[in-house]
């Protein structure tokens, strides 16, 4: 018979407190060291381009009808694009969207006097802006900045109230005012852009948490360029700041314009 002698007891106390000890004395229990699996990504990202179609979706018919799109975010599994349509009779809103960047479709005409400049994502809903080209003043058209604001991309309700209607302008010149471009940031969307105020041109700038109502933020028009004219092209967020950039000036000259907002 076998008989095993016992382990005294402070032996075992050793054993238990001996793992936490390792660490404070610069040493670690071995153990097997794993090597994470490599991730190679292409080297051929964003340098090679296919061209994707938008469909016929799009067109509403008629001859000289041209798609022209001036914005594009992701958001929500989806990419969205935003523009506009001209036709023989009519300027409307372009909307595109898309799961994969391949195929796209065609989101339905809602105003049918919008023309949409820049979109952002935000607070699980699309926001686009751009101007509109209804509301005749003077024989002109209303240098005014629109929205629209969507869940999925596909479906889509105007803003109503946004921006600040400027000085009656011709159809041409309502292509060149309106809100540029918009993004999401420290809990809100703020949109950017440009109207026509007399002899120059304000830049505008508006903000809102739901991209349905907006919020007009005083003129992007400091004392010096008060002579001059203001044009506001594009707006982003840090986590901290807005970031607004433009230019500025009169007829014979122009100087970069940045605008920070917190």
């Amino acid at each position: 018979m076998v008989t095993r002698q016992a382990t005294p007891r402070h032996t075992w106390v050793l054993l238990l407190i001996v793992p936490f000890l390792l660490p404070l004395a610069g040493c670690e229990p071995t153990t097997p060291k794993t090597t994470p699996p490599k991730t190679t990504e292409p080297t051929s990202a964003g340098t090679t381009w296919t061209v994707a179609s938008y469909g016929a979706g799009a067109l509403d018919g008629g001859s000289g009808t041209g798609l022209i799109l001036g914005g594009v975010a992701w958001g929500g599994g989806r990419f969205v694009a935003v523009g506009l349509k001209i036709g023989d009779s009519y300027i409307k809103e372009l909307i595109v969207h898309s799961t994969d960047g391949t195929t796209w479709t065609a989101a339905p005409s809602v105003v049918g006097t919008h023309i949409l400049r820049g979109v952002a994502w935000g607070s699980g809903r699309f926001v686009a802006v751009g101007s509109s080209l209804d509301g005749v003043l003077g024989g002109g058209l209303r240098s005014t900045g629109v929205g629209m604001h969507s869940t999925d991309g596909a479906t889509w309700s105007a803003a109503l109230g946004i921006g600040e209607a400027g000085d009656a302008v011709s159809t041409y010149l309502a292509l060149a005012y309106g809100l540029t471009r918009v993004t999401w940031g420290g809990g809100r969307f703020v949109a950017v852009g440009n109207r026509r105020d007399g002899y120059r041109t304000v830049g505008e700038s508006v903000h809102s948490t739901d991209g349905a109502t907006w919020t007009a933020a005083s003129p992007m028009n400091g004392a010096a360029w008060e002579a001059g004219n203001v044009n506001i092209s594009g707006v982003t967020y840090d986590g901290t700041r807005f970031v607004a950039v433009g230019d500025s000036g009169g007829a014979g000259a122009r100087d970069g314009l940045i605008l920070t907002s917190p």
